[in-house]
């Protein structure tokens, strides 16, 4: 188990049907990791919401070494 230090940025805000999330962290113990996250948010019918989102990820250390398996594994 490790603990990671880092930060998140919306970035690409257009409210209320898009945007991005731009992250990084770092581990003594396990490494790196930064990516992004877009999200789009559509209305299909009134009251309803269709929620699509892409994820882009770097890891780099340990956790590249051992969590690569396991991230394409639930990808």
């Amino acid at each position: 188990r490790a603990r990671f230090a880092g930060k998140v940025n919306r970035a690409d805000v257009e409210p209320p049907s898009r945007y991005r999330l731009d992250f990084e962290g770092q581990s003594p113990q396990a490494g790196f990791a930064r990516g992004q996250v877009r999200v789009e948010l559509e209305e299909t019918t009134p009251g309803e919401t269709r929620l699509r989102y892409a994820a882009s990820v770097q890891i780099g250390g340990k956790l590249a070494q051992i969590g690569s398996r396991l991230i394409d594994a639930a990808a």
